[in-house]
């Protein structure tokens, strides 16, 4: 059964709380929980690779279908938000307001809301968040960001839907990686197809998944 936002954003509350419990137990052992942003292309499902990679660390998956409810549920942002210590909830304000004031970001509700369910996410850490551009949001000080590509023709044949042609297929998924690029860009101003926002760049087409799991696994344990 796939849970609900209230029940996602609880198990996740759960968790901050058992390892801060931990964290206070003992003192003296840091306990380091970043996040990692799984970007991809149109056709390419990360889904698989983000539950692996989540069930070895003990992280929490948050696909971007979650985060569309999570940004405009009242509700659930307080949860998370308030899960937050005084201090990082401080720092998350001043991000997204700073974000706004800045035009880092689109000034609607949605995107404000948006912005500040990552960046809470991120502050707590041990998540994996799923597209919506949430690289871009997260410090990357603290987080593996991570894109998958491939040829249009690989994802689009990998990508068919039933009976879907492959003309069809090739349509669709153009339209949208231009769809996801136009939302990043006119959301939070920046551009999801520029490398250098990225820690890895993986081509799917080439690389299996249960190796890109372990490239991720490397990147995140090299740097953390």
């Amino acid at each position: 059964m796939t849970a609900t936002v209230a029940q996602l954003a609880q198990r996740q509350i759960r968790l901050w709380e058992a390892l801060k419990a931990e964290k206070q137990a003992a003192p003296f052992e840091a306990i380091r929980r970043p996040s990692i942003t799984l970007s991809r292309e149109a056709g390419i499902d990360s889904g698989e690779l983000a539950r692996s990679i989540a069930e070895r660390l003990g992280y929490s998956v948050w696909e971007h279908q979650v985060l569309d409810f999570v940004a405009s549920t009242v509700g659930v942002q307080r949860q998370l938000f308030e899960s937050l210590e005084t201090h990082k909830q401080n720092a998350v304000e001043r991000w997204v307001e700073g974000a706004l004031r800045g035009h880092l970001v689109d000034g609607t509700d949605y995107a404000r809301a948006l912005v500040h369910v990552l960046r809470t996410l991120g502050e707590q850490g041990g998540v994996i968040i799923v597209g919506r551009g949430a690289h871009l949001v997260l410090s990357p000080d603290a987080t593996v960001r991570v894109r998958l590509v491939a040829s249009l023709q690989w994802r689009a044949e990998h990508g068919r839907r039933e009976g879907e042609t492959l003309d069809d297929a090739l349509r669709r998924v153009d339209r949208e990686d231009r769809l996801r690029v136009e939302f990043v860009r006119n959301t939070l101003k920046g551009d999801p197809t520029d490398s250098a926002r990225y820690d890895l760049v993986l081509n799917a087409e080439r690389i299996p998944p249960a190796v890109q799991e372990r490239i991720i696994l490397e990147a995140l344990h090299a740097r953390f």
